[in-house]
C-alpha cells in the first residue's frame, strides 16, 4: 500500500492510495482518494477506500498468498496505512 497525503491551506487535504502485488499493474482508483480527501481520513472512509481496491484488484494466487486472502488483506492494510498517515499528520480519529 502506498499512501501520500499532503496537506492544503483551508481546505481538504490531496490524498492518492495504490497498492501493488495484487493485480498485474499498481491499484489505484480516484475515487479512493477523494473519499479519503473529504472525509479527513475516517476509520469509514478508510474501510471504504480499501473495499474499492479490493474490488478493483485481480489478484493470483502463488506459494506467498492466495488470491481471497490478499482480497482480503488490501482493506485491513489500507486501515493501517490511514491510521499511520492520520498520527503523522497529528490527528486523531
Amino acid at each position: 500500500v502506498a499512501l501520500a497525503v499532503t496537506r492544503r491551506p483551508g481546505g481538504d487535504p490531496a490524498v492518492g492510495l495504490a497498492i501493488g502485488g495484487c493485480a498485474p499493474t499498481p491499484v489505484h482508483r480516484a475515487e479512493a482518494d477523494a473519499l479519503l480527501a473529504e472525509s479527513a481520513l475516517t476509520d469509514a472512509a478508510a474501510r471504504r477506500a480499501g473495499d474499492l481496491l479490493a474490488a478493483a484488484a485481480d489478484p493470483m494466487d502463488d506459494v506467498r498468498a492466495s488470491a481471497d486472502y490478499r482480497r482480503l488483506a488490501i482493506p485491513r492494510m489500507v486501515a493501517r496505512a490511514v491510521v499511520r498517515a492520520r498520527a503523522a499528520l497529528g490527528q486523531a480519529r
